[in-house]
């Protein structure tokens, strides 16, 4: 008898296919006692919008609506005597697509849609908070593009976002430098000063936002020297100096792994970490000897 129900309702317009003897376990959002030999659970899971699939349990005619098809979940699909599984089929509403049926993550709509899946906004609770909010899937990596909405990454207004597998990366804009989070121009003009030293060699300091501070040894070549020195008037560098050579200056340390072309007019136009990104001691100040 058990099978010719699921046979009827297999045919009675909605639902797609029965497996018999399987089951969805986990997803049962609603469990109600029906009239044997009835399409009650069929009508049922067709007027709830959702009801994504559901189980029958023979011999005493309990139905279980499921808020997840098998596809979403093959993890959780398994084999159970004294039920059957029914796919809801093309009367379904997408998983995702409205507040109230949220999906977990991109992944699990991608697998729950096929190739109906398109990258674009979708409703999630990735925690099951019950607090649902719109977000953005990339469905070729099937992940929530972060870079699609700024209050999910933190990249800086002067950052490029890029998403990548399960998170992003946030790269300062061209004319900007810093790791992406905190972004400074490169462009900025300040000035630098030489001490602890002499006329022409001495500690780098460098003049940012009204206060002197450091430079970090970290990659402190010639090429960096030479444009401290030029851009202090001098023809160019004999030696880049590591290691606090000419003593140890003050906080602030302003400049980290500065990387120069040589050709800079400033110091503060070659790429670095960002003003005080740094992860240095004034045991690595950097300093300089300049030619006469």
């Amino acid at each position: 008898m058990f099978r010719d129900i699921a046979s009827q309702q297999c045919g009675a317009g909605g639902d797609l296919y029965s497996i018999y003897q399987m089951m969805l376990k986990g997803h049962t959002y609603k469990t109600f006692k029906t009239t044997p030999g009835t399409l009650e659970c069929r009508e049922a899971c067709l007027a709830d919008f959702r009801c994504q699939s559901y189980n029958v349990v023979m011999f005493i005619a309990i139905c279980e609506l499921n808020n997840r098809t098998k596809e979403a979940r093959p993890e959780d699909f398994v084999k159970e005597e004294d039920r059957y599984y029914m796919a809801k089929g093309p009367k379904r509403v997408p998983l995702g697509s409205t507040r109230e049926l949220p999906a977990e993550s991109c992944k699990e709509i991608k697998a729950s849609e096929g190739g109906q899946a398109v990258s674009g906004y979708y409703w999630l609770d990735t925690t099951r908070s019950g607090n649902s909010i719109l977000a953005r899937c990339d469905m070729k990596m099937g992940d929530i593009d972060e870079c699609a909405m700024s209050a999910m990454n933190t990249c800086h207004r002067k950052a490029s976002c890029i998403n990548t597998q399960g998170s992003y990366n946030c790269t300062c804009n061209p004319g900007y430098t810093g790791d992406g989070l905190t972004c400074a121009a490169t462009n900025e003009d300040a000035p630098i000063r030489l001490t602890g030293g002499g006329a022409n060699y001495g500690r780098v300091e460098v003049y940012y936002n009204g206060t002197w501070g450091t430079v970090c040894d970290d990659h402190w070549t010639i090429n960096e020297a030479n444009v401290v020195c030029r851009q202090l008037g001098f023809s160019g560098a004999s030696q880049a100096k590591c290691c606090a050579e000419y003593g140890q200056g003050s906080d602030p340390i302003w400049m980290d792994d500065v990387y120069c072309q040589g050709g800079e007019a400033k110091l503060s136009h070659c790429t670095f970490l960002g003003w005080k990104i740094e992860n240095c001691r004034h045991t690595e100040d950097a300093g300089v000897a300049c030619n006469h």
